[in-house]
This record gives structure tokens, sequence and C-alpha cells, in this order.
């Protein structure tokens, strides 16, 4: 036997089993055949939150009225505006003075959910989507969004979502997500800047894409277990803009206050540079595990320098980066390029400045970096052999081309093999002039024994 009708709740609320908040102004039409309820335009408001459902509820009568009796759904959902955090809100120490407000997640116990969802706009605190699609299913407290698509700061994100929220200390959740045309200013400013001051909403601009791998314990007060969190992000940045930043303003102090390198920069105007520094793309693959964020090397082609960076910085705030760039990107100019060193000129030999910035985000120190200046000349090394190898080889084999001018773009310098031993019977090579400028500090005293230096460009 099947009844239909009207289900009308305004003035009163419905508590539901498994459900934390109560159900108000509740208005469906309603079919009841056998324990089951087909219902369509199901209305209601869930702490302040207004929905509609159309589908199936079955099991409906044995679920209310019996204990341990499950409800399974199957519908169709709507909802112009969610406000995550009230449904969440739990008032802790109520009653008591200096009474906050703090977040209580679970999953209910006793209802299993099959939905294909629709919301206008979900808030949580600063964080804002609009436009949700997903299917959205719920059995025995498993969680699982997928397919999975929303607009959030003037982009787009699609992926999945799963969420184990059985009773344990916290739950296992997994994220993975393509984001396509985020504005990093939103993005940061959505997050809270990720809980962390070192950069913030204030220092970047830029649009970006990423796809991200992200698993961590959630735990039922909606915080993150962080010692177990693991996330990989492989981001691209356009058009990206670092203003402010206290890192790169404290590179510029350093330079300063080092003798070496004052004569030659003009520490003021870099200073001043390295306040606002943009650049066209920006492609890297970013890695948090250990409460830390581990960024690997890599080269940032800026408005100011090409600088090759790596490091990690921890969640409370140490530092610790490598970063190298070239000298010569620095260099004072003026119309005649001349200093009171004499000329000062990139002579193709790519004198770079390593440092090593650690400390604190509140403290930050600087060092030479000895062990990352070592590991670029060997990668160097590696090259210029490969590149020496090839044209020997040609030369063995006879290959006209082998004599041919290396393009410039491959020119790694000049490689000497030097021969000690009696002066041959030839005129003597005229004697190097000596080196002007920051070349100086490199030069060494030559030796009176005479040499047969055989130079491979």
């Amino acid at each position: 036997m099947a009844i239909t009708g009207n289900l009308v709740l305004k003035d009163a609320s419905l508590k539901m089993k498994g459900l934390r908040h109560r159900i108000t102004d509740l208005n469906a039409q309603l079919a009841l055949e056998g324990n089951d309820a087909t219902v369509h335009g199901l209305r209601f408001n869930l702490q302040g939150n207004a929905m509609e459902l159309t589908g199936t509820l079955n099991n409906l009568m044995p679920f209310v009225f019996f204990k341990d009796q499950r409800l399974f759904i199957a519908a169709k959902g709507h909802a112009p505006m969610i406000d995550l955090a009230s449904l969440m809100e739990t008032r802790s120490q109520e009653g008591f003075a200096g009474a906050g407000t703090a977040y209580a997640f679970s999953l209910p116990a006793l209802i299993d959910l099959d939905l294909k969802a629709r919301i206008g706009t979900l808030k949580m605190e600063q964080f804002r989507a609009d436009d949700i699609n997903c299917n959205l299913r719920v059995t025995g407290q498993q969680l699982v969004l997928q397919p999975l698509d929303f607009r959030t700061a003037d982009g787009l994100v699609s992926g999945s979502l799963r969420l184990d929220a059985r009773p344990v200390a916290a739950y296992p959740l997994r994220i993975i997500a393509d984001l396509r045309g985020i504005n990093i200013t939103k993005l940061f400013a959505g997050f809270q800047d990720f809980g962390q001051r070192f950069i913030t909403a204030d220092h970047v601009k830029g649009t970006g894409d990423a796809r991200i791998t992200f698993t961590a314990p959630l735990r039922p007060d909606f915080s993150l277990d962080q010692d177990q969190l693991h996330c990989v992000a492989d981001v691209t940045l356009h058009n990206g803009e670092l203003n402010d930043h206290a890192s790169l303003l404290a590179v510029a102090d350093y330079l300063q206050e080092n003798k070496l390198i004052t004569p030659f920069v003009d520490a003021g105007a870099l200073r001043k540079q390295l306040k606002h520094v943009t650049f066209a793309r920006l492609e890297n693959r970013i890695e948090i595990k250990d409460r830390a964020v581990h960024l690997p090397l890599m080269t940032v082609s800026s408005s100011v320098m090409d600088l090759e960076v790596s490091g990690t910085h921890g969640f409370d705030g140490q530092v610790d980066d490598h970063l190298n760039f070239r000298l010569g990107d620095l260099f004072r100019t003026t119309a005649d390029n001349t200093d009171e060193f004499g000329p000062v000129i990139d002579d193709g030999t790519g004198l770079r400045i390593f440092l090593h910035m650690y400390g604190t985000t509140d403290h930050l120190q600087f060092g030479h970096d000895g062990a990352m200046a070592a590991a670029r000349r060997r990668e160097r090394m590696k090259q210029e052999t490969a590149q020496l190898k090839g044209i020997l080889k040609g030369v063995v084999a006879g290959d006209g081309a082998a004599s041919a001018e290396v393009p410039p773009a491959q020119q790694q310098g000049r490689i000497s093999v030097e021969f000690g031993g009696p002066e041959p019977a030839v005129d003597r090579l005229p004697a190097p002039k000596p080196k002007k400028g920051l070349g100086r500090l490199l030069q060494k005293d030559e030796e009176d024994k005479p040499k047969v230096v055989i130079g491979l460009e």
C-alpha cells in the first residue's frame, strides 16, 4: 500500500539519528510504500543552510522507529549556499567565561548516501568555492567525492577526495586535484596563507596551474596531523610577482655589508629592485613532508637576476636555503662601463655568488655555500668532459665537422692542458696581461718555469 501526501514542518524541528543538528523548515511531497519513501522537492534547513533533495529513502520506517537500523538515500541535491563552518560548529565550554567556538567533524554512522550534488557557493572561513558539482557517496562513514569540480580564486579545480571517518584519533584523508588558472594571491588569502608567514598573500601575485596529491590524517576538530602530512605538487606559475619579501631584501642587505662585493654592486639600487621581482614562468615540483616544505633546485629567471635556488622551509619558521647567481648580473655600470678598479665586463667565465641562507624567518643568517659551489663545478666538469670527448672523437674519425666552431650556447669556457719541461725552441709566448677588476681576486702567481699551453675552445 502506498501513501502519498505533503510533509510540512515549520515551527518545530526534527532530530534524526546520526545527525548532530536539527532539521527545520521541512517541506516535501512524500510517497510511502512499505519501508521506503520517495520524495520530491524535499526542502529543509540544516544549521542555517537551505537544502533540497529529490530521490528515494530506503528503509526509512525501520530507521525512524527502531534502534541500529540504517537509512539509504539515493538522490539529487541542490543548495544555493553552504557554510561548512556552521555545520561543524560546536560550542566548547559553553556557559564559562572565555567560551569559544570550535569544530567537530563526523559522519552519521547509520546513514548511507549516494548523492549527485550541486552547490552554488561553499564557504569555510576565508575560503570560498562556487559552482560545485560532485558525486558524493557515504558508506559506513567513508566519504568519497568523485568526480568533483568547482571554481575558486578565479580558476578551476577538478579532482577527488576520500575520507575514512570511522571512529579513530584521526581520519585518513586523500585528495587529488588539478588546478587551472588560479589567482595565487586569492588562493593564499582563502587558505589564510596555509598557516605560515614566510610567503603570504601580500607577497605573491600571478596565475598558477598545479597537479596536487595530498594525504594526511584529519582530526575530528578539523585540524590536520602535520607530522604525517605529505603533499606533492607540480606547480607552474605564470606572470608572477614577488613583492617586499623579507628573504630577498635580506640578501641585498647582506651584499651591502660584504666588503668584497660592495665596490662592484650598488646594493641600494639592488634592494629597490628586489622589492618588486617579476618573472614570466616558474616551474617546479614542491614536496611537503616532515613538517617542512622542500624546494628542489630550480632556476628563476626574473627581472633582476637569474637565480638558482633550493631549500627547505619548516612549519615552525626554520629556513635552510641555498642560492646562487651570476655576479655579472649585479655589476655597477656607467656610460663607459668602468669603475675605480678598471673595466667591469662579463668575460663569459660566469663568476657566481653562492649563498647559504639559514636560521628562522625572524632571524636570517648568511654564509658561503661551498658545497653548492663544488656540486656546480662538478656538473660543469661533466659537461665539458662530454664536449671534449665529442670533439676528440670527431678528430680521430676524420670528421671535418669536428673542427667547426662550437655554438655559443654550448661553450663552457676554455680548457687548458699544460705540459711542464724545458722551453721548446720556439719564440716564447707573450706574458699574459694582468687581470683587472674581480679577475685579480682569482689570479694566481705565475711560475718562472715556462710552459707549453694547448687551449681547446
